[in-house]
């Protein structure tokens, strides 16, 4: 983890050791955890997952207890990847701590 996301947690009341535990988004200045924070990530993706916004109907315990059930799961459902994602060039202002690498020179 970055110090810049350790910091951010920190102000919102969150460890690195609760970080472990969760899922924390942090959006328009408020902390929002597991499914709450899954919820409002997929207001940003494409059909099909956007759909699952259908989900902020069912009552908060409930919806959190089923995020439980597959953030337990989720390796055995869709695998594990020991290598991290690399963030496109036009999308790392969305990101902290991701920066543009510098650009290659030319010699010519």
């Amino acid at each position: 983890m970055s110090r810049e996301g350790l910091d951010l947690a920190a102000r919102h009341g969150f460890t690195e050791a609760d970080l472990n535990g969760t899922f924390l988004l942090v959006q328009d200045g408020r902390a929002l955890t597991r499914s709450d924070a899954a919820l409002a990530v997929t207001r940003h993706l494409k059909a099909p997952w956007r759909w699952g916004r259908v989900f902020a109907i069912v009552p908060k315990p409930l919806r959190d207890r089923l995020y439980s059930l597959v953030a337990r799961t989720r390796y055995r459902v869709f695998g594990r990847r020991e290598d991290c994602a690399r963030v496109p060039p036009d999308q790392q202002h969305r990101f902290h701590g991701v920066k543009a690498p510098d650009a290659p020179t030319r010699s010519d």
